[in-house]
């Protein structure tokens, strides 16, 4: 049969990524002390100002002569300027750190971060909080981590 006429244009999707960034997580010092003790990362991530952002990372916590299990750490997130809507999902789990030819228990936090700053007038960064759950100060915990930041156009 003969072709038919051209139909009207659909609507224009959403917009997909427009920026995508990653970069380590630094702790300045270790976790030492009694139950409740903080080790805060340096602020990561430079956001602009009204965007929003799914951001995914993970910590890693570690002492070579402390064995714990189940994971001693609990995982909280901020904001170094304003206020956007911070919506956390995390996950942690025992596993080991690899060290040239060993192996040392550690615990692994993954989260994923929605992040809506539509409402932030300025830039921002994110900050990582972990807290000991148990004394720690007879074998202080390291952390180390990474993130991967995604901007989005909406978060719903």
């Amino acid at each position: 049969g003969l072709t038919g006429a051209t139909g009207a244009t659909g609507n224009v999707g959403p917009r997909g990524p427009s920026r995508t960034f990653s970069g380590a997580l630094v702790f300045a010092s270790p976790i030492a002390g009694a139950p409740g003790s903080v080790a805060a990362s340096i602020p990561f991530g430079n956001f602009s100002a009204g965007t929003n952002y799914s951001v995914t990372f993970a910590v890693e916590v570690w002492s070579p002569t402390y064995a714990f299990n189940p994971p001693p750490v609990s995982l909280s997130v901020s904001s170094t300027f304003g206020a956007p809507t911070l919506s956390i999902w995390q996950n942690s789990h025992v596993g080991s750190k690899f060290t040239g030819t060993s192996t040392i228990p550690s615990t692994i936090i993954q989260a994923h971060v929605v992040v809506d700053g539509s409402a932030v007038a300025g830039i921002f960064s994110l900050v990582t909080s972990v807290t000991a759950r148990e004394i720690t100060s007879g074998a202080p915990l390291s952390l180390d981590g990474y993130f991967v930041a995604i901007h989005v156009e909406s978060v719903t």
